[in-house]
């Protein structure tokens, strides 16, 4: 007779909550690249996924869904290839929170993965009106900041002189100011989400996942508490 030992590991049940989640990605050629970097395989079966664009406004461009086809479809078709040199993001996050409707559902996790890489000069929303935006609706915020390295080339150092070859050199270089990405840093940890790691973009939602599921755990033994 064999016998069989059956061990059951509890997995909290915050780590088996699906998402609804808002990827609200920058106008630019770093976000459009990143999204086509991700892998969709790791989300899981009841996440729900919805697609907006910032730059000067926000575009809709897939509601929620749960078909990966359709997600797919959306984030290898997004391409641009310029980067702007600012957006209104804040704005813009406050316009995604507004695709959560009518009172949460403690069975799903509510999150906005913000891609970004420029400046914030938003013209009505400022981190702390989106702050209390996100707490009133039980909404986290996670987001990935984007930069773009800096390209080696050929620079003329003085009139009538040869250009030399400066590995240096920085020319339109993205990158968001100090003063964008603390703010964005403090909303994200007052909301219980993350700062994605920009180096492995194919991970993207699983990361966001993560931090969703930490955000959750510390929102519960907070109410212990």
């Amino acid at each position: 007779m064999k016998l069989f030992a059956f061990i059951l590991i509890a997995v909290p049940v915050w780590a088996q909550m699906p998402l609804d989640l808002v990827v609200l990605a920058e106008e630019s050629s770093l976000a459009s690249s990143a999204l086509r970097a991700a892998h969709l395989d790791t989300l899981h079966a009841g996440d729900r996924v919805a697609f907006m664009t910032f730059r000067d406004k926000t575009v809709l461009r897939m509601g929620f869904v749960e078909d990966k086809r359709a997600m797919d479809h959306a984030f290898y078709g997004y391409k641009i290839r310029r980067n702007p040199k600012s957006t209104r993001l804040w704005d813009a996050v406050s316009e995604a929170a507004h695709l959560f409707t009518g009172p949460a559902d403690p069975a799903r996790q509510r999150t906005i993965l913000v891609l970004f890489s420029q400046p914030n000069e938003s013209k009505r929303e400022t981190p702390e009106s989106v702050r209390r935006l996100l707490v009133r609706g039980d909404i986290s915020l996670s987001a990935m900041a984007l930069t773009k390295p800096a390209a080696a080339h050929w620079v003329q150092v003085a009139p009538r002189t040869p250009p030399v070859y400066s590995p240096l050199a920085r020319r339109n270089l993205a990158r968001p100011d100090d003063r964008t990405v603390e703010g964005v840093e403090q909303i994200a940890a007052v909301s219980h989400g993350a700062m994605i790691d920009a180096k492995d973009p194919a991970m993207m939602f699983a990361a966001t996942r993560a931090a969703s599921a930490t955000g959750s755990q510390r929102q519960s033994e907070e109410r212990v508490q």
